[in-house]
């Protein structure tokens, strides 16, 4: 998936919401740095869920949600977005629509 300017920009936007200047730019780097690595978004759930399911209260996994559907409103998604979305969901496990 090719990571643009603009997707960076609406992530770190969406984190700034949360966070301050300095630990928006830190979650940035340290995400591209993990895609770079990974560079699949499946593979990327399947790893980062488990300990998210852990480590997040049931309202923060929905504000999590909520923040991907923000950025994802912001650029152009691809057509497995929606599925990709779901399956967050079921690894957080939350409620799928």
């Amino acid at each position: 998936m090719l990571i643009t300017d603009g997707h960076v920009d609406v992530v770190r936007s969406v984190i700034l919401d949360t966070s301050s200047p300095k630990k928006a730019d830190e979650a940035m780097i340290y995400a591209q740095w993990a895609l770079g690595q990974i560079g699949d978004t499946a593979i990327m759930i399947e790893k980062v869920a488990p300990f998210l399911r852990q480590q997040l209260t049931e309202l923060e996994k929905c504000e999590l949600i909520d923040m991907v559907d923000d950025a994802a409103c912001a650029v152009p998604v691809s057509q497995r977005y929606g599925q990709r979305v779901r399956t967050l969901k079921q690894r957080l496990g939350l409620q799928v629509d």
